[in-house]
């Protein structure tokens, strides 16, 4: 193979010759560009430098486009399902919990079918009405203190998570209620085991089931937690109302195997 010191040997050539030295013809305009041009191809022809290094990296940009394209779409389903599964947790919570509203409707005060012939027997006892409510719980240690109430569109409002919404021409009534653990040490306050059917009764009227939805983790009639000694939890008790009550006076029963608890709460 000729090399660096042979091109350059031709070069000086051409050079000598295009130099018009010794007894070489005289070369015309034309003549002397056709052996410039062959000496430039000559160099170019055996220098190893001027074969170009570089790679051709189309083919592994479009292999990395590729895969960056099915890692954002695979990212992006991920998120999807995880929203679709979120959303469906929701509007089974909120179906659950109109089932439960529906069944408490369905019950008289003495937590039977209003259709089984028992309708107007609850157990009347004086002694249940004059027991603090956390007594009637089976929970002394704690005193549970009415609060206030909320008319809303939604609870908790104004949430970024997961809120109850309330049914079209509704609107919900939360009751709120203080919770305070009286002991020196902490207590597990356990009303969802009970199974106490918890009825509200606004501005006279029936009493009727609160709603006991299930994603909602600061409702009374579903809590079960421990709480601190000396700790005050605000836990609520959420009923449907028609869209436009005003709430002048306010009633809660609470529904035991042994019998019902009524306290007057506004």
């Amino acid at each position: 193979m000729i090399r660096k010191p042979v091109a350059l040997s031709l070069l000086l050539i051409a050079c000598f010759i295009l130099s018009s030295c010794g007894s070489m013809p005289k070369l015309t305009a034309g003549e002397t560009e056709m052996v410039s041009e062959y000496a430039a191809s000559l160099l170019l022809k055996y220098d190893a430098d001027n074969h170009t290094r570089l790679v051709d990296t189309s083919d592994y940009l479009a292999q990395y486009y590729a895969a960056k394209k099915a890692h954002d779409d695979a990212e992006a389903a991920y998120y999807r399902a995880i929203a679709e599964e979120e959303e469906k947790r929701r509007q089974e919570a909120i179906a659950q919990a109109n089932a439960n509203n529906e069944y408490n409707n369905s019950l008289n005060e003495n937590g039977k079918k209003k259709d089984d012939g028992t309708a107007g027997a609850a157990v009347v006892n004086s002694a249940f009405n004059n027991m603090t409510i956390g007594e009637f719980l089976g929970y002394p240690g704690f005193s549970i203190q009415y609060a206030g109430t909320d008319i809303l569109d939604s609870y908790p409002e104004d949430s970024t998570d997961i809120a109850l919404p309330a049914s079209p021409g509704n609107n919900l009534l939360v009751v709120y209620f203080n919770v305070t653990n009286s002991g020196s040490s902490s207590e597990l306050l356990d009303v969802f085991s009970l199974n106490f059917n918890f009825r509200l009764s606004v501005n006279g009227a029936g009493a009727s089931g609160v709603l006991y939805p299930t994603m909602l983790y600061d409702v009374l009639s579903e809590f079960d937690g421990s709480i601190n000694a000396g700790e005050t939890k605000r836990l609520v008790l959420i009923k449907e109302v028609k869209e436009g009550t005003s709430v002048d006076t306010l009633s809660l029963s609470i529904v035991s195997p042994a019998g019902t608890m009524t306290k007057v709460l506004k």
